[in-house]
């Protein structure tokens, strides 16, 4: 990009917006836009969930403002393995899951943002 005055560089800011926060030339917040502040965008954001951060990035594609990239699995081995699980394993597997749909719930209930439940439960049963 020879002729980019500025180029932001992040691995998250899609998946976290608050990463979005030094990226103050891409026009989302201050004056002349829908939101004051940061602060002010990112509780919209946040506010509105997952769609939203699903929409501002299709946003900022539309306007040549982000690209996103994969990384290739191209050279990367991958192996099944089978495990064998005993009663037990799968009785404390099922309190677990139960756990987290009811923490789930009362999250919902509320009002609280669900994007930061989901890495829990992720974390957990990997």
């Amino acid at each position: 990009m020879p002729r980019a005055r500025v180029v932001y560089c992040s691995a998250t800011s899609v998946s976290e917006p608050k990463n979005l926060g030094f990226m103050n030339r891409l026009g989302l917040w201050g004056r002349g836009t829908e939101h004051a502040s940061f602060q002010e965008f990112i509780d919209s954001i946040e506010n509105l969930g997952t769609g939203a951060i699903e929409l501002n990035a299709m946003h900022l594609k539309s306007l040549g403002a982000l690209q996103a990239r994969q990384l290739s699995y191209s050279t990367c081995d991958f192996e099944l393995v089978d495990v064998v699980s005993d009663e037990n394993f799968s009785a404390v597997y099922e309190q677990a899951a139960r756990i987290f749909v009811d923490l789930y719930s009362a999250l919902v209930k509320s009002g609280a943002r669900k994007t930061e439940f989901w890495a829990e439960p992720l974390r957990f049963f990997k």
